[in-house]
């Protein structure tokens, strides 16, 4: 989890790299059908088969390359993603698999109750910086600036409030800049948090931006094709006005 434009991706793309990891691609799966109230009415209702339907047209549930018919006697939405989790991650030999999605923030408490075991990495970016990405890029760049700035304080105070509460020692914070300057280290310690083994091929994380990014996605997610840009750290000095970082520095002083 972490605020839109935290650097997320670069680190699904690296935990993929690792052999045991299997990490879907950005599928939405629990913002737009698990903790979405007018689909467990839905499916409350009617059952699973309207469900499979509107996710068999889900261009981002099609990246996955699983079969959804498979599951389809599944009574519940809990159970069919568990098995959609499992079925991916055997399909890639890995025993651990991961589901990246910034806004699977806003929703911890069903993550805790779907997934008590779950260990949950929050990645915290300097929220100058996460302003000045948002602001470019594709997907966000149309809205306000006071819209980004109310979901990244908002977010960020989610995050570091849930998670510990949650999830209590399976929850960890990493922080942007020190993957991005260290990221050996970084990785070493947060393999060490999982109970797994760092593997150097881990930092060979382009390699496994093309499965997991999208065309749609290339875009704002350029970066995980190139090796690590030491130069995305302060730039909002260059780029953020005066009076929009001294905003930021007041809305999100807590964090």
């Amino acid at each position: 989890i972490g605020v839109g434009r935290s650097g997320t991706t670069l680190l699904q793309c690296m935990l993929n790299a690792h052999s045991r990891i299997a990490f879907l691609p950005e599928t939405h799966f629990i913002r737009r059908y698990g903790d979405n109230p007018r689909m467990a009415r839905l499916v409350r209702r009617r059952g699973m088969a309207p469900l499979l339907s509107l996710m068999r047209q889900d261009a981002d549930m099609a990246r996955t390359g699983i079969d959804l018919e498979k599951f389809s006697e599944s009574p519940d939405m809990r159970q069919w993603f568990c098995r959609l989790l499992e079925e991916y991650a055997s399909a890639r030999n890995a025993d651990r698999v991961g589901e990246k999605d910034p806004k699977n923030i806003e929703h911890l408490p069903l993550i805790r109750q779907w997934f008590p075991n779950a260990q949950v990495i929050h990645l915290v970016r300097d929220p100058r910086d996460v302003m000045v990405s948002r602001l470019r890029a594709g997907w966000s760049r149309k809205r306000p600036f006071i819209f980004h700035l109310a979901a990244c304080r908002e977010q960020l105070l989610l995050g570091c409030r849930l998670g510990p509460e949650l999830f209590g020692s399976s929850y960890i914070e990493i922080r942007y800049e020190d993957l991005v300057i260290r990221p050996r280290k970084t990785l070493r310690s947060l393999c060490l948090h999982l109970g797994m083994e760092f593997e150097p091929e881990m930092l060979n994380y382009m390699s496994q931006a093309r499965e997991l990014i999208s065309e749609k996605e290339r875009q704002w997610k350029e970066n995980c094709f190139r090796p690590l840009l030491t130069g995305n750290i302060g730039k909002w000095r260059r780029e953020l006005s005066p009076r929009r970082a001294r905003r930021v520095e007041w809305v999100c002083a807590e964090t």
